[in-house]
């Protein structure tokens, strides 16, 4: 079948075997972080920068926290963040892409342009901004939680998602397997879902795997800046800011969440470079005959 195809050739890349061991060890460790003696927030002012040591494998902060706690705790943060603003901007980018490339013409031209427009705002500062606003906001659930900021990537990362499907849909419109559909009396809602959309998956599977890294990084970026996940609630992000002034005194609060990022988003980069590989369609059509 197919999936054993795409199957047999993703294992022919290691580093994405690695890759994939990499991120379950993490995200495992992250689901089952409530399982540590330590709180993400208990505080021990006694133990404060205490060295990596067997009571605390990776050491205190400055409040006394264990942080192999809060790097768990902040792995579920991050991961969630990632997951959620793909699935944001997929939804989005999805719905743009699909009628542009379907319909041509004056739709096309009109959500390319907003597309266009959308492309052409500094990013950094529109992540900045909205994070910011709504962080003050009062509506619930999304007053400087994850939701606001899985959001905001998502709003603002649509767009790369909408080109390539649009390009894809413009040229599955136009196979023998659509006009057939159309033959037969299918409506444009079963064109698209029934046979445009899983052949135009390969390609949209591969940027939501690139996605979930980029979104780790933009989340980590913004909580470093102080516009992301708020302390005390852990992230990458905010514990890197929170090591990086007693960077030369007690290195482990900053390079042990950097290593999370980098493993993490190295790991996914490993994933999506074997699922590009694996997913492409002339390599699918030439070992299918």
């Amino acid at each position: 079948t197919m999936l054993r195809m795409v199957w047999r050739d993703f294992r022919r890349h290691p580093m994405a075997l690695v890759g994939v061991s990499i991120v379950g060890i993490i995200a495992l460790l992250s689901v089952f972080a409530f399982l540590s003696p330590y709180g993400p927030e208990s505080v021990d002012v006694a133990n404060r920068f205490s060295p990596p040591s067997w009571q605390h494998p990776l050491g205190t902060d400055r409040s006394g926290r264990d942080v192999a706690t809060r790097l768990l705790y902040g792995g579920r943060v991050s991961l969630t963040v990632g997951v959620a603003a793909v699935v944001t901007s997929l939804i989005l980018g999805s719905l743009v892409g699909a009628l542009a490339g379907f319909y041509g013409g004056f739709v096309d031209n009109i959500l390319m342009r907003m597309t266009d427009a959308f492309l052409s705002f500094p990013s950094l500062f529109v992540l900045i901004l909205l994070s910011f606003l709504l962080r003050e906001s009062e509506i619930p659930l999304l007053s400087g939680g994850v939701a606001s900021i899985a959001i905001v990537i998502g709003a603002t990362s649509w767009m790369t998602v909408a080109r390539l499907v649009r390009a894809t849909v413009l040229s599955l419109r136009e196979e023998e397997f659509v006009a057939a559909a159309r033959s037969y009396g299918a409506s444009d809602a079963r064109l698209v879902l029934q046979h445009i959309a899983p052949n135009a998956a390969g390609p949209v599977i591969v940027n939501a795997t690139m996605g979930v890294a980029w979104a780790i990084l933009i989340e980590s970026g913004l909580s470093f800046l102080g516009f992301g996940i708020q302390p005390p609630t852990p992230s990458w992000g905010n514990m890197l800011t929170d090591g990086q002034d007693t960077l030369s005194l007690y290195p482990w609060l900053a390079i042990f969440p950097g290593l999370m990022i980098f493993l993490t988003v190295i790991g996914i980069n490993y994933i999506g470079d074997a699922l590009r590989d694996a997913l492409d369609p002339y390599t699918v059509s030439g070992r299918t005959g």
